[in-house]
């Protein structure tokens, strides 16, 4: 078995072709592949939940093109970012994480693995930011 420190070497290692193919959100959020169904949003400053899943949401129905009913799911929390030099960042994924809690929450969370939406409702939470900035 694959300790963690491996494993995120190979998903840089991996990423290292896709951290040119940087593609950045409504919100301004850096989101970058790490595999087919894996990616990763770069946080700013005083991101949280809301911000993390607009830009979720934003790559699965803009950059990627997937279906408005396209689950999302977090498959990891905050931690140090692998596909650039920064301290926060959240793996997503189009794939359901196994032995999860998959019941959803009643928050935006992106500390629970497992934690989901659909890939529209996750797009929604940029036009509450494009709501906050007038």
């Amino acid at each position: 078995m694959m300790t963690f420190k491996k494993m995120t070497a190979a998903a840089l290692l991996a990423a290292l072709p896709g951290m040119a193919l940087a593609w950045q959100a409504d919100n301004r959020h850096f989101v970058n592949p790490v595999s087919d169904t894996v990616f990763e949003v770069v946080g700013r400053s005083g991101s949280g939940g809301p911000e993390f899943w607009c830009a979720a949401g934003d790559y699965a129905r803009r950059a990627i093109g997937v279906a408005a009913t396209q689950r999302i799911y977090v498959v990891r929390g905050p931690a140090p970012a692998i596909t650039r030099n920064w301290n926060r960042a959240v793996l997503f994924s189009f794939i359901q994480p196994q032995d999860t809690d998959l019941q959803p929450g009643y928050t935006l969370s992106v500390t629970r693995v497992g934690e989901n939406l659909i890939a529209a409702s996750a797009q929604e939470y940029c036009r509450d930011n494009k709501m906050l900035e007038f």
